[in-house]
């Protein structure tokens, strides 16, 4: 999926299942699953992206398929801090701006409007939630495994990149 000539032809938004921990009280923190206690990772992506710019698809898709290929590391706190700037670097994403975000009101909003997505519906029942066109792949039942290349292939209605070729 970072392949660039996909790239050129994905349109969508990044943002993670979140809930508020105390729901009556959007101020008292939120639980991203199996993120860290402090959502760090969720944090982490979605400064990444509004830092680079939601227009800007191939900084922040590399940015966020970087971090995640460090998600076989045991990503405590201080890997994550680590990874998310060696992958914002070369993605042209601000260090030091990225962890103004995260540990700043930006990171805090931006998991806000997660959890509000969260709601809407369809039910969020696994991640990472994936649609297309509004439409969930399987019916929106887990599957095992969704193969996010070809899904987006066989639905594209433009001459296929490259790199559909054998989706």
């Amino acid at each position: 999926m970072s392949k660039p000539d996909m790239v050129e032809i994905i349109d969508f938004v990044t943002w993670f299942a979140v809930t508020r921990k105390n729901s009556t009280s959007a101020g008292s923190g939120f639980d991203c699953g199996e993120d860290l206690a402090g959502c760090d990772g969720a944090r982490i992506m979605l400064c990444g992206r509004h830092l680079s710019g939601d227009k800007a698809v191939a900084a922040w898709w590399y940015f966020e398929d970087c971090f995640y290929s460090y998600q076989k590391d045991n990503m405590d706190s201080a890997n994550m801090t680590m990874h998310a700037a060696t992958c914002a670097r070369p993605a042209g994403i601000s260090v030091q701006a990225l962890s103004n975000c995260v540990d700043g009101p930006d990171g805090q909003a931006m998991l806000e409007a997660s959890a509000n997505m969260t709601l809407s519906p369809p039910a969020v029942v696994w991640t990472p939630w994936f649609e297309l066109d509004g439409k969930v792949p399987g019916g929106g039942k887990q599957p095992i495994e969704i193969d996010y290349l070809k899904v987006i292939c066989d639905a594209y209605t433009g001459t296929p990149p490259e790199s559909c070729n054998g989706a």
